[in-house]
């Protein structure tokens, strides 16, 4: 179909809706309607497409208006999908990553006079296969997020144990390692209302909390609730970035505090998933007393695409 809005040079934001479809290829129409309701073409970030590695982009909304970045599973099912308006400048960031334990795509917004965006679009199915799963998480994370450039973190993590207004997590599924990571790294979560039953399972992070504005709950296209919001191109920003600083670490204080810690006792009686999680918490308490956390605030200028 063609779709004749267009982003213009005066436009200052950019839609975007988050949404989890349960499969494109059964509401073709659907998605198309809601992406026909926006006043300018958004951005579109998908999760659980349920496209195959050979499936065309054609499946996808309104595919010849967009620049697709996909993440597919070998037999369908999760799956993630970025579609970047074809007048918005834009690359791949990093290889599509398909595992057994998420998915995920990455694609960079290319401003003209100024700063550059960076999408990264996530599935993590709700039982992983390997109890390790937040370690691989987080190490793709740390590889793909440079902090060179304001960036959008989205999709659906399947963390329902989180609660975000207050940033506690519960103590499974490694969900306590995925907030300490986004905390650490100064992104802030901006989805505020539950998009499955009462769980906040489909997230939207930023490290740029002047880049992301009017979230609010979308039309309802599967069994979660969609996300809207806009992505502002024209505005002064403060990035705050926080980093543990190992260069000032007491390392022999750490060690000291890992030694004196009795493992018997604080696993007695766990499952392995608890026993990591217990873990993970010692450590990371021990990190925060051990490790500078360190807070830069930097003044910036987002300029127009064009």
């Amino acid at each position: 179909m063609t779709f004749t809005k267009e982003i213009t040079n005066n436009d200052e934001s950019i839609p975007l809706i988050l949404l989890n479809a349960r499969s494109v290829k059964n509401k073709q129409d659907k998605l198309e309607q809601s992406i026909l309701g926006f006043p300018s073409l958004p951005i579109v970030l998908v999760c659980e497409t349920w496209l195959a590695c050979n499936d065309s982009n054609m499946l996808l909304p309104c595919a010849n208006c967009f620049t697709i970045y996909r993440a597919d599973r070998d037999r369908a099912y999760g799956g993630v999908a970025i579609l970047i308006p074809k007048q918005i400048p834009s690359m791949l960031v990093d290889k599509p990553l398909q595992c057994n334990e998420f998915e995920s795509v990455w694609c960079r917004l290319v401003l003209k006079h100024g700063e550059n965006v960076d999408i990264g679009m996530y599935y993590r199915p709700p039982r992983p296969s390997n109890r390790m799963m937040p370690n691989k998480l987080m190490d793709h994370l740390n590889k793909v997020v440079t902090f060179k450039h304001p960036t959008i973190i989205a999709g659906d993590f399947n963390y329902p144990g989180i609660e975000w207004c207050n940033n506690t997590p519960s103590h499974q599924n490694g969900q306590n390692v995925f907030l300490n990571y986004m905390n650490d790294a100064g992104f802030t979560q901006l989805v505020t209302f539950p998009t499955r039953n009462n769980n906040t399972l489909d997230l939207l992070l930023t490290n740029e909390v002047n880049l992301v504005q009017n979230v609010e709950l979308g039309p309802k296209l599967s069994d979660h609730e969609s996300i809207t919001a806009t992505i502002n191109i024209l505005s002064t920003v403060v990035r705050k970035t926080s980093f543990r600083d190992y260069k000032r670490a007491n390392f022999d204080a750490a060690n000291n505090a890992i030694q004196a810690l009795n493992w018997n006792a604080i696993f007695h009686n766990k499952q392995p998933d608890q026993m990591w999680s217990a873990f993970m918490d010692h450590i990371s308490h021990i990190s925060t007393t051990s490790i500078i956390l360190s807070l830069i605030t930097i003044f910036q200028m987002l300029f127009k695409l064009f």
